[in-house]
């Protein structure tokens, strides 16, 4: 088996190390593709995970490659991971689309990207019985170009096929949980990914802080009950994902009052992020002009819209955080300002 994985971060290196854990003589090929000092790096000093334990470890039998044109066009893969960005993955069709030597018929192309539409676009472009859909819930912190750290031993991948893609052959060999239902497997991710991600972005304040304040309880837990009511409307279920209770957050969210559900919800949002700020945060802090944010609240609003459930939350956080990695409006007056974007939000 020949794989590729397309996308050289802190998920593309982990699904690397964790086919090399489970297929340590190397008999499967893999090749990675990421940005030129991806590729430095590697073939400087290796690429490098760092265990809980401390331990360090260098991936053996990787290729590293900066683009397409890198591959012999004798090279066709069996298997292509996709971990890029969500916001990537239309580029990634094209330069797929403009190298088919590197597929063929019975290739099968993975999705691990956060939020609601990758699926459906690899489906479109190359035809849906060839696309697996993908999630890790791993905490994995990015050290070096070519060097990754994996934060808790909890959590795992897991692996749903959309409409007939074998997919038991790469759940052995990323040691990952299988799924009937790939809608509910993402959906429930989208839900855990949402939490305190927005709303800290835009205000800058850990997810702790935010949960804390009324506005931001408020605002929280309003974004999440819209995505449950459009995920009933849509038909799809919630499931427990590797080392993570999405089922538990959904019942107690809908059965528990807010006045029950603050102490809950604050304490398990300061203790599971921690001083960790999450990735939208870190999107308006490095001035990036790209951000996943609309492939996982404005993936909400839109669909809501589509089955007609109002989700208000939802698309104030979408639209407000597009403004500010846009730079139509100013990150700054918005920095503390939870009171602001809760009125905003519910106005």
């Amino acid at each position: 088996m020949k794989i590729l994985i397309i996308g050289a971060g802190a998920i593309g290196i982990w699904v690397a190390s964790q086919i090399r854990k489970h297929d340590p003589t190397a008999r499967y090929a893999i090749t990675l593709l990421g940005r030129p000092r991806f590729v430095a790096a590697a073939n400087e000093a290796g690429i490098q995970v760092s265990l809980l334990q401390g331990d360090v470890q260098s991936l053996q039998g990787v290729r590293a490659i900066s683009s397409f044109e890198a591959l012999p066009n004798a090279d066709s893969f069996d298997v292509i991971i996709i971990c890029t960005k969500a916001y990537s993955v239309p580029s990634v069709i094209a330069d797929l689309q403009a190298s088919p030597q590197s597929f063929g018929a019975g290739t099968r192309f993975v999705c691990f990207q956060n939020g609601v539409g990758s699926e459906e676009a690899f489906a479109q472009a190359f035809g849906v019985a060839r696309v697996v859909a993908a999630t890790t819930t791993v905490p994995v912190s990015v050290l070096g170009p070519a060097a990754i750290r994996i934060e808790r031993l909890k959590g795992g991948a897991g692996l749903a096929t959309v409409a007939g893609a074998l997919v038991d052959d790469l759940a052995q060999l990323l040691g990952a949980v299988t799924y009937a239902d790939w809608r509910a497997m993402k959906w429930s991710k989208l839900l855990l990914n949402i939490v305190g991600n927005a709303s800290s972005a835009i205000v800058g304040l850990p997810v702790g802080q935010i949960y804390a304040q009324s506005a931001g309880f408020a605002l929280e837990v309003g974004m999440l009950r819209e995505c449950l009511a459009v995920m009933q409307k849509l038909g799809v279920g919630v499931v427990d994902l590797p080392g993570a209770r999405a089922r538990q957050l959904a019942f107690v969210l809908n059965t528990l009052s807010n006045w029950l559900l603050k102490p809950i919800l604050t304490k398990q949002a300061a203790k599971g992020r921690g001083d960790k700020m999450p990735s939208f945060y870190h999107e308006v802090a490095n001035h990036s002009r790209q951000c996943e944010v609309g492939y996982l609240n404005g993936a909400i609003a839109a669909c809501g819209q589509a089955v007609g459930v109002a989700t208000p939350i939802n698309r104030c956080l979408n639209d407000t955080l597009n403004q500010i990695i846009s730079g139509t409006i100013a990150a700054a007056d918005w920095r503390g300002q939870i009171d602001k974007l809760w009125g905003l939000a519910v106005k």
